[in-house]
């Protein structure tokens, strides 16, 4: 009788699940903006910018904090790909308190327009 009972509880609880795919297992995006910068690994990503001004924007102006919040995201495989202006959505598993911050993406994706 105990093994039955044992055997029914860990069936039940092998059927419970967390509901979770493995397209939200990293939650919210750290940040929604446009690249305006890259070198050989990372992307600078700053917020609440248009295209044009991602294109434009200088670096002196991020760093007197003229533009929205910015992030470099290292760990990129090929950064050449995100043109300055494109716009992102980036995950990260620790952002460090610096501006602008910094960590490593774990997850990119471009958002259409």
């Amino acid at each position: 009788m105990k093994i039955l009972l044992g055997l029914m509880m860990l069936l039940l609880l092998g059927a419970c699940g967390t509901g979770n795919d493995s397209t939200d297992r990293y939650g919210e995006p750290v940040v929604e903006g446009r690249v305006v910068d890259r070198d050989d690994s990372s992307i600078l990503v700053v917020s609440g910018i248009s295209r044009d001004e991602a294109e434009e924007i200088d670096g002196e102006t991020i760093l007197d904090g003229g533009a929205g919040a910015a992030y470099w995201f290292s760990g990129i495989e090929d950064p050449s790909v995100y043109e300055n202006g494109t716009l992102v959505q980036v995950w990260a598993d620790e952002i460090a308190e610096s501006y602008p911050a910094q960590g490593e993406a774990v997850k990119i994706k471009v958002i259409e327009e």
